[in-house]
């Protein structure tokens, strides 16, 4: 539903294609539960699978990231992409849209500490001279 997608259970994919519009977001230390057939995997398998949903693996939209080969993850979006995103809410929303945001004002933040270093360092050249 958040992604505007819906999906039926027997359609969704551990490595889902270009069509079916979505694809995996998924932490590195979850990757593993992504890259075998659920049809040779135990109970305790999907019962992994189930506790990382929304936590370590949540599904994204697939044109993050068009026109690539993407198997069970998505790789980082360009920044105009990425301005575009939809909004998280105060509920918890997408993580993969939180760690974005984040990469994103973590650039926006050092880029602003050089110009503020540049600034200190012309003053200080006035104040010498």
């Amino acid at each position: 539903e958040r992604l505007g997608l819906t999906v039926a259970p027997s359609r969704v994919r551990l490595q889902p294609s270009v069509a079916d519009g979505y694809a995996w977001s998924v932490s590195d230390s979850q990757k593993h539960l992504l890259k075998t057939n659920l049809s040779n995997r135990t109970v305790g398998f999907y019962q992994d699978i189930r506790d990382a949903l929304r936590c370590s693996i949540e599904a994204t939209l697939r044109d993050f990231d068009a026109g690539s080969k993407m198997s069970a993850e998505i790789k980082r979006p360009t920044l105009p992409k990425l301005l575009k995103l939809p909004k998280t809410d105060s509920r918890g929303g997408s993580f993969t849209v939180t760690i974005q945001r984040l990469e994103i004002a973590n650039k926006e933040l050092a880029a602003e500490l050089v110009r503020a270093k540049a600034y200190s360092e012309d003053l200080l050249k006035e104040k010498l001279e």
